[in-house]
């Protein structure tokens, strides 16, 4: 009996082992099929790594509303002039993607390959952020689905929200960004 679970245990362990193998393998198949991107981004293990290349901070959200997920799903640094990290996270419990927090750290203009592409504008206003203004529009993308985006910009960095939470969530977690600059 105690041979049969231990049997049952190991298989369930390679099985396991063997899927996470398989995902990893998957995470990398774009980078195989199209190589002229792959080397403008590269993909960390968590924000603390990303931190430790790029030798500065990664400005978090202080709030996060409690249906979204922490740790971030994605860390990814763009590279460019300015570099752009780009934080997914997932919505719990359904784990879909539910938010996009990109950053330049600079403030040159930056085109982002992580966002996703729209295909119509519903409505665009400006808003009140803190004691700056910020754009938000709400967005529909190839699927329909309605995302609302949120830019604004410090003294040192341009920011860009991109979620499918209520405009009043997406401004309070703008609204808790910390850094030295603002």
């Amino acid at each position: 009996m105690v041979r049969e679970v231990g049997r049952s245990v190991v298989a369930i362990a390679a099985v396991l082992g063997g899927i996470a193998v398989l995902l990893s393998g998957l995470n990398r198949v774009p980078v195989v099929l199209q190589p002229e991107v792959s080397h403008r981004f590269k993909d960390f293990s968590g924000v603390r790594e990303a931190e430790r290349e790029l030798k500065t901070k990664i400005w978090i959200p202080a709030y996060f509303p409690d249906y979204l997920s922490w740790p971030p799903a994605l860390v990814r640094v763009e590279k460019g002039e300015p570099p752009v990290v780009v934080l997914g996270i997932l919505r719990n419990p359904q784990h879909d993607l539910s938010l996009l927090l990109l950053q330049s750290l600079g403030k040159g203009d930056w085109q982002a390959l992580s966002v996703p592409a729209v295909t119509s504008v519903v409505e665009t206003r400006q808003v009140a952020l803190k004691k700056s203004r910020a754009i938000l529009s709400r967005t529909m993308d190839g699927s329909g689905q309605i995302w609302t985006r949120l830019q604004w910009e410090s003294a040192s960095r341009r920011f860009l929200l991109i979620g499918q939470s209520s405009t009043e969530e997406l401004l309070r977690i703008a609204g808790s960004m910390g850094g030295a600059d603002q």
